[in-house]
């Protein structure tokens, strides 16, 4: 029973952070005045995709992250860090990188690679400042 609690948690955290990205991606756009269709044709992404990420339906890519945050004008991070999301507390260093190891088996190896790109940079930044 124990891990598929573990994995219930992390399709709850996953279904929250989906709907927090998505409502950042709506909100964004709205505030560009852009439609669907518009903002579909500058990402090539198909509208109706778009709406299903919007609604927290459908998880969204690094890539169409990126590409997402370039067409608003802000940078992935900032886009990032409006998703006010609360995930469910980690007690401890293991119990982190079960659930790291759970939600990044989600992503496809492109993904990922981004994922650890950004971590890299994001690194870079912290080491640069000390």
């Amino acid at each position: 029973m124990g891990p598929q609690l573990t994995q219930m948690k992390t399709r709850q955290d996953k279904k929250r952070l989906d709907t927090a990205i998505g409502g950042n991606i709506l909100k964004h756009r709205k505030h560009r005045k852009l439609s669907r269709d518009e903002l579909a044709e500058m990402i090539g992404l198909n509208p109706s995709y778009i709406g299903l990420i919007e609604r927290g339906e459908r998880g969204v890519s690094i890539v169409a992250l990126s590409k997402l945050a370039k067409a608003f004008d802000i940078s992935l991070d900032t886009l990032l860090d409006e998703t006010d999301i609360q995930l469910e507390p980690v007690s401890s260093r293991g119990a982190f990188l079960k659930k790291a190891h759970s939600l990044t088996s989600l992503l496809d190896e492109r993904e990922l690679k981004a994922v650890i790109f950004y971590i890299k940079g994001i690194l870079t930044l912290r080491d640069a400042s000390n």
